[in-house]
């Protein structure tokens, strides 16, 4: 971890989150739409300045119905994500003024708490959980995440019951995926003056594999994936082989 990074810091903020959740099943869902976009501006007190926003979309339809009564169709599955995060001294810098963003000394100011991170079988998957981006250590693999500015990934799933009816029954499902994404900072993308966004698909990140996954009650999701690796940088931790929990709180 930077030098930068080391002793106490101090934060309030305030956060506001909109929801549009119309899908059959938070956890494993086959029909429905999501459209979740929350905004969070700290900065009224304390040292940490910045205003953050995330959006998540998703899509799901089925697509052809399930040879094992009483399990979920096969379904196609879309979404995409964007979260941006901009750091600030003062409101003149908020509002535009005379600071860039790609300014080193304004970017420093981002605790690395506060950063974005990319990477999970829950976010990126076929690589390490915080696996993609900027790292310590000169950029090698074994160095700590350092999160990044803005953050985005695609994805699409074909899912469906596994061919074994007694676990299709219990909600054992199948899935085929491919997901990219990227994770960078300002200074990736301010060329003088300008704002220059073509590196947020030059270096994209790619990946497609398969897996197995299980409803735990509509409470949590365990699935199990192995992923082959379409592109990649030097400094991403790969994890083809990967396990995972998620749990709709």
């Amino acid at each position: 971890m930077r030098e930068t990074e080391r002793g106490a810091s101090d934060k309030s903020s305030l956060a506001y989150t909109f929801v549009n959740d119309r899908r059959d099943s938070k956890v494993c869902p086959t029909n429905g739409t999501l459209f979740s976009a929350t905004t969070e501006l700290a900065g009224l007190t304390g040292d940490a300045k910045f205003v953050k926003g995330l959006v998540d979309m998703q899509y799901n339809t089925p697509i052809y119905p399930s040879p094992v009564q009483g399990a979920a169709p096969f379904a196609l599955s879309i979404g995409t994500s964007l979260g941006v995060v901009r750091p600030f001294h003062n409101v003149r810098d908020l509002l535009g003024g005379s600071a860039r963003l790609g300014d080193a000394a304004n970017v420093s100011t981002l605790r690395i708490f506060d950063r974005l991170f990319l990477g999970g079988p829950a976010n990126l998957r076929g690589f390490e959980v915080q696996g993609v981006g900027p790292r310590a250590q000169g950029g090698s693999r074994t160095g700590d995440s350092l999160g990044g500015d803005i953050v985005w990934r695609a994805m699409a799933n074909l899912s469906g019951p596994v061919p074994i009816p007694r676990l299709a029954e219990n909600g054992v499902r199948m899935k085929a995926f491919v997901n990219s994404g990227n994770l960078v900072t300002w200074n990736d993308l301010v060329r003088g003056s300008a704002l220059d966004v073509m590196p947020l698909g030059r270096s994209a990140r790619a990946s497609a594999g398969v897996g197995t996954y299980l409803n735990l009650g509509n409470v949590a999701r365990l699935e199990i994936n192995y992923s082959w690796i379409l592109r990649q940088e030097a400094q991403d931790v790969i994890r083809n082989f990967q396990i995972g929990l998620g749990v709709n709180i």
